[in-house]
């Protein structure tokens, strides 16, 4: 043992003086308590000296007050339907019994590597969204998978979860209505408000880095940033003829071959923002993103770029394709 400390939940250290003059020192040496250098205090926070807080990788910790000094840099972790997110100063929504903050703004429920790997990966994508033209639509795309992901710890009906895939892809994205009691009615909660269950499952072999992650982690969030939208335009009766009517002949019910060309162009905006000379994708090396191309080759439709991710969504499964499936051949729809 190099070093023991305890804390009060929001990380206040408790002391090794008795409570009262006298009486018996419940924190002894010989229970590992005594003065040593460890710098890593409260849940591994490096403790500055000079100023007495803690250093939270993305902003420093005040254990004292329970509160970082900084807003939360990212601004998508808030959402309207929670108000423990509006304070953009607290510490683990103020539950810190059930959550951590290990990097200062998002709350992890993976193992130390999964969750550095995730944050890493995240604000990596964020730092290309920064890069591209807020006035593009890759720009509009690429906000729009990232935001689905809202503040992690918030049970908000979408999970991320690590290891194999189904289909042995890096990444995939399953998405249902959470109905637990299957009463044929959409569960909705303040958190949840479209009554979503969507699971994110990475498999950490298939990724090298994290611009990986970053790559394939807002592919992945336009999936769910799809599911979501069809979701949360059915009425909470799943039974109704409305509900009917959408599941056969609504737009947002998008086809195989719709939500993965959308989420082809979102992994070539990251690409784009991390200012990478190509993406190529698949078995076959295609190419879905050239630092030469000009706007139309990134245009929807018959562009450059939409007639290469053609080609990956196309790719028979017998040469190694995972999706085989063209504009007249769509594939299954969202559900």
């Amino acid at each position: 043992m190099t070093a023991r400390h305890d804390y009060h939940p929001f990380g206040e250290e408790i002391g090794t003086l008795a409570v009262v003059p006298g009486s018996p020192q419940p924190r002894t040496a010989a229970l590992g308590y005594q003065s040593d250098s460890v710098r890593q205090k409260f849940t591994g926070y490096e403790r500055d000296i000079e100023t007495d807080l803690d250093f939270a990788q993305a902003r420093y910790y005040h254990p004292s007050h329970g509160r970082f000094t900084a807003v939360d840099p990212i601004l998508s972790s808030a959402t309207i339907y929670d108000p423990q997110t509006w304070n953009r100063y607290s510490y683990t929504l103020n539950s810190p019994l059930k959550y951590t903050e290990p990097l200062g703004r998002y709350i992890c429920d993976g193992d130390k590597n999964q969750c550095q790997s995730v944050e890493d990966g995240l604000k990596r994508a964020h730092e290309a969204l920064q890069k591209l033209d807020p006035k593009s639509e890759q720009y509009r795309l690429l906000s729009r998978a990232l935001n689905t992901y809202g503040k992690a710890g918030v049970d908000n009906g979408l999970t991320i979860k690590f290891g194999a895939t189904k289909t042995g892809a890096p990444a995939e994205t399953i998405g249902f209505i959470l109905d637990k009691d299957q009463d044929g009615k959409k569960d909705v909660t303040v958190d949840n408000p479209t009554g979503r269950d969507i699971t994110i499952t990475l498999d950490p072999d298939k990724h090298k880095g994290i611009e990986n992650y970053a790559i394939n982690l807002a592919h992945e969030g336009s999936h769910a940033a799809d599911v979501t939208d069809f979701i949360a335009a059915l009425p909470v009766d799943l039974t109704s003829d409305v509900a009917t009517k959408m599941f056969e002949s609504s737009p947002l019910n998008l086809t195989k071959y719709e939500t993965e060309t959308r989420a082809y162009r979102v992994s070539a905006a990251v690409a784009q923002g991390l200012g990478h000379e190509s993406l190529q994708i698949g078995n076959s090396k295609v190419e879905i993103w050239n630092s030469s191309w000009k706007r139309a080759d990134l245009a929807a439709g018959k562009s450059k770029q939409g007639s290469q991710i053609d080609k990956i969504l196309a790719e028979p499964k017998s040469k190694g394709g995972l999706y085989e499936v063209t504009k007249d051949k769509p594939g299954v729809k969202l559900f």
